[in-house]
């Protein structure tokens, strides 16, 4: 790049160069560190569940369903079953409040948070063929086939 080139573009983007030392100055007051940094912890917990890894395999009689939900409780977890579809749903809700005498300031942290992960499988589910455990974080579901009916074929 030449000289004048440089130039040229450091022309132009002077504009722009108070604009940034302006910005640099207000992010780094502390009400807004403060409030970048609730900001941040809001998405780093609401994002902390929101995708868990769910492996299915199949054997001749039942299709297992595993999901790993490490720290989730049971009474967090619901399961659903819909047609040829089984649904995974984890539900949490934290709260947190205090005081800092220090500052005179009291301060209050909810957090509630959702995800779910579906599984289609290859057949029609009966309520009545399904178990459920959990264990050590390991949710296991097992989904009972259907009997299928052999047809034979006529020449």
């Amino acid at each position: 790049m030449k000289h004048s080139d440089y130039d040229q573009q450091k022309k132009a983007l002077q504009p722009f160069g108070e604009l940034l030392d302006t910005m640099n100055v207000f992010l780094s007051e502390k009400r807004v560190r403060g409030f970048l940094q609730t900001m941040d912890d809001f998405f780093q917990i609401s994002s902390s569940h929101s995708s868990f890894p769910v492996h299915v395999s199949e054997t001749k009689n039942e299709n297992i369903i595993t999901a790993e939900l490490p720290g989730v409780k049971k009474e967090q977890i619901k399961l659903e079953a819909y047609a040829s579809h089984l649904t995974i749903s984890i539900e949490s809700h934290e709260s947190q409040s205090g005081a800092d005498d220090k500052s005179k300031a009291y301060f209050r942290k909810e957090a509630f948070q959702q995800s779910s992960r579906t599984v289609a499988l290859s057949h029609p589910i009966d309520e009545s063929g399904i178990t459920a455990s959990y264990q050590d974080g390991i949710l296991e579901v097992r989904v009972r086939k259907p009997n299928g009916k052999s047809i034979r074929i006529h020449e």
